[in-house]
């Protein structure tokens, strides 16, 4: 069973860290410049936080210093690991994602792939849901017993999408027809779905957002850690659930 440390912090409670300008130091050239192209001071702030996030966990299992852990990017701009630093502590992966209200930050030894998603940003969109995804998740969002559980359903969808599109380094155009995540299990914060061979923990254990983690065969051990708060929850499969495909 593959492990994944997700790093989550929901902005809309707790706002972002005090000192979080300090953070600048552990971008690279790279980062820098695409930090100050934001127009909008919640979405730098929402780039730097997740860096921050990422870096200073990355740290960790490096053995370095957080401004030394530096990316390389993928020809759809997925950030990896420069192969320098893994020579000495093994292949890391990670993955970012963040809303107008949440941000995670996804870690593992196996490829991963992470998104979050606003509900009440879905509320605007869920009734073309045949346009920005496919039949199949209109057929699904149609099933709602309310708009909210509606828009709900679609972000299930949605970022089950995202993960994949991230897990497995392609695009929204490419993927959006053709993946379909089936029901699989129910778990106490969520549920896990099924997608040719990418396995998904979905979260829905606040009413504002919907997180997806996508793995490849099968269902990972996830350890879920509140960033700054410290509280820490472990989400493993129990041994009956298997993928089907």
């Amino acid at each position: 069973m593959s492990q994944v440390e997700l790093h989550y912090l929901p902005i809309n409670e707790h706002g972002f860290d005090i000192d979080l300008e300090h953070a600048v130091d552990y971008l690279d050239q790279f980062e820098t410049e695409r930090y100050h192209r934001y127009k909008n001071d919640h979405a730098q702030k929402c780039f730097l936080q997740a860096r921050r996030i990422a870096k200073i966990e990355l740290a960790k299992k490096l053995n370095c210093a957080p401004s030394d852990v530096v990316f390389d990017y993928t020809e759809t701009e997925k950030p990896y690991l420069k192969p320098f630093l893994c020579a000495q502590s093994g292949q890391w992966h990670f993955n970012i994602s963040h809303s107008q209200t949440a941000i995670v930050v996804g870690i593992s030894e196996t490829l991963v792939g992470v998104d979050v998603e606003d509900i009440s940003r879905c509320k605007k969109v869920w009734r073309s849901a045949e346009n920005f995804l496919n039949a199949y998740v209109k057929s699904c969002v149609d099933r709602g017993r309310s708009d909210t559980e509606s828009a709900a359903i679609f972000a299930e969808h949605w970022t089950c999408t995202e993960s994949y599109i991230k897990l497995k380094g392609s695009a929204i155009y490419r993927e959006k027809d053709r993946v379909i995540t089936r029901p699989q299990a129910n778990f106490s914060a969520g549920s896990y779905k099924t997608f040719e061979d990418s396995c998904f923990t979905v979260f829905n254990f606040s009413d504002d957002v919907r997180i997806a983690v996508a793995v490849e065969n099968d269902f990972p051990d996830i350890a879920l850690s509140y960033w700054r708060t410290g509280e820490q929850r472990r989400y493993t499969p129990e041994a009956a659930i298997k993928p089907t495909r």
